[in-house]
């Protein structure tokens, strides 16, 4: 390592240097995933329900109990049900109860808000 190459001296009429230049590194520019405070993101807010009903399978095929129960969970979260998506499945085995069958079913849900403003982390 020559400490003095590449070094002009200003009190000679003409100086050469032979070392080539060298580039200095720069840092790679920081990115984020993460929109920024006060943008427009949608935000998807899952979970899931238990239910005790008489005949699960027949709860679970029922395309208007699903409807239904996407029209509740929409108004619930002041949403349109456009953004609501259920799933339904038994859950317990069915057994005789005062001849009929009964059982329980797990609803799992997705509701999409579309449009949220990013808040500030605190």
């Amino acid at each position: 390592y020559d400490p003095t190459a590449g070094f002009v001296d200003p009190d000679a009429e003409t100086s050469t240097s032979t070392a080539a230049p060298t580039a200095s590194p720069t840092a790679a520019p920081e990115t984020s995933t993460a929109a920024p405070e006060g943008a427009l993101t949608k935000i998807v807010v899952s979970g899931s329900l238990k239910m005790s009903v008489e005949d699960p399978a027949a709860f679970c095929a029922d395309d208007r109990v699903l409807e239904g129960l996407k029209k509740a969970l929409a108004r619930a979260s002041k949403q349109d049900a456009s953004t609501v998506e259920v799933a339904c499945e038994v859950v317990a085995a069915r057994r005789l109860q005062m001849r009929r069958l009964a059982g329980a079913v797990a609803v799992k849900y997705d509701i999409t808000i579309p449009g949220a403003l990013r808040r500030p982390a605190r």
